[in-house]
């Protein structure tokens, strides 16, 4: 065999020994994407309609309640609280959790295209910090709002400054509820970047008499 096609066979099979693990492990990349983003748009759809049916039945009752009512001041207290639950029910719907978005983006991706993986990745990172956003400071102050205004409403215009407190604070636990039940699959499943490779993290928190331990999975 001629010097130049050995080494030419040579080269070939070295190309092919060094390529079969990058795309074995771009393979496991992407399923491990692929199964964190189904489970966030699962979830999402998921807390999406029980958060919309819970808001649509609290006004619906609390609409019915005021027309009930005994007093004048439950009438008052029952039209404020089918405002707030109305207001609760369009937020719901109106601002639909970032997953689904994120769904859509990770499966336009064209994977046979030089750095579709990468893009891959970064679309799941603004999933995360998406996340993190709705469950912050920015997924109260709507709340915050509402709820003011509803204590305003029952404080200062009907002089009921314990009631007011009442119903505003049942609105802020209720965001609270809502906020600590919002999607964090992207965020609790940990799909981070290490060098080239993807890995999925499971994150386990547990309390025992001696305090609070944390437990990390790879």
């Amino acid at each position: 065999m001629p010097m130049h096609r050995a080494l030419a066979t040579g080269a070939l099979l070295i190309l092919s020994v060094a390529g079969t693990p990058s795309a074995a492990q771009d393979r496991t990349d992407w399923e491990a994407l692929d199964r964190v983003m189904a489970d966030g748009l699962d979830s999402a759809q998921t807390w999406r309609q029980r958060w919309s049916l819970f808001f649509a039945g609290s006004a619906a009752f609390s609409a019915l309640s005021s027309t009930t009512a005994e007093t004048e001041a439950d009438e008052y207290d029952g039209r404020v609280r089918a405002i707030t639950s109305t207001l609760g029910l369009l937020d719901t719907i109106i601002k639909a959790p970032p997953h689904l978005a994120a769904y859509r983006a990770h499966h336009a991706i064209d994977r046979s295209a030089p750095g579709a993986l990468a893009e891959a990745r970064r679309n799941a990172k603004a999933l995360a910090a998406a996340e993190q956003s709705r469950t912050g400071w920015r997924g109260r102050l709507g709340s915050l709002i509402v709820n003011g205004a509803a204590y305003h409403a029952i404080a200062e215009e009907d002089g009921r400054h314990d009631d007011a407190f009442r119903v505003a604070l049942t609105g802020m636990l209720v965001n609270e509820i809502k906020i600590w039940t919002f999607p964090r699959t992207m965020s609790a499943s940990n799909v981070i970047g290490l060098g080239q490779a993807a890995v999925e993290v499971e994150t386990e928190v547990y309390m025992t008499a001696r305090g609070i331990g944390a437990r990390v999975r790879f």
